[in-house]
């Protein structure tokens, strides 16, 4: 009995995440939980105080991000080179123009930005630069990096030397070759002419 009721569970949730179908109801709703239900302007609080429920917006955060990975189609990681400390920043942005606005939805409008450069399947991951100014990136990202570098106009032969060239030029000043306010302005920046 405890067999098939595990076998009918499993197949339900197969299908549903094969489809994507029971995501939501007929009319497109479903439950938020957690502090996805909170006004931001109680994450700009915690924030604010640096409150230990900090945690629970990150976690909340990280499970949104699982859950788009698995149940949308086309995706193996909406967040592949992002840290969850850099989505925090963003989100507080986001929240602090709209603090009214559920954190929930403003979770799910950051997803929706980010969805436009996702990692739609498994790749390898490469060592690019060395020591201090290395890292593993996916391949996907590499190569997405050295063509906004080249929209930018700058070489792709080092990129680590690159990358510091464009911090210098953008004053972005603290942080590694890749680093993240430097990946986000140069991969989801606006270029000057």
């Amino acid at each position: 009995m405890a067999g098939k009721i595990a076998g009918t569970f499993i197949a339900i949730l197969v299908g549903c995440v094969a489809s994507a179908v029971c995501a939501k109801d007929q009319n497109g709703m479903f439950a938020v939980k957690g502090v996805g239900v909170l006004k931001c302007e109680a994450f700009i609080d915690a924030a604010e105080a640096g409150d230990r429920e900090l945690a629970q917006y990150a976690g909340y955060i990280t499970g949104y991000v699982s859950a788009f990975n698995e149940v949308q189609p086309d995706t193996f990681d909406l967040l592949p080179w992002q840290h969850v400390d850099t989505v925090m920043l963003l989100m507080l942005r986001r929240c602090r123009r709209a603090p009214q606005m559920n954190f929930g939805s403003a979770v799910s409008g950051m997803a929706r930005y980010f969805d436009q450069r996702k990692l739609t399947s498994l790749a390898d991951r490469i060592p690019v630069g060395t020591g201090d100014n290395g890292t593993e990136l996916y391949e996907p990202v590499v190569a997405e990096i050295k063509a906004a570098l080249m929209r930018w106009g700058y070489p792709t032969q080092d990129l680590p030397a690159s990358l510091r060239q464009f911090q210098a030029d953008q004053k972005l000043s603290g942080e590694d070759a890749f680093g993240q306010r430097t990946l986000l302005k140069l991969l989801y920046g606006q270029k000057e002419d």
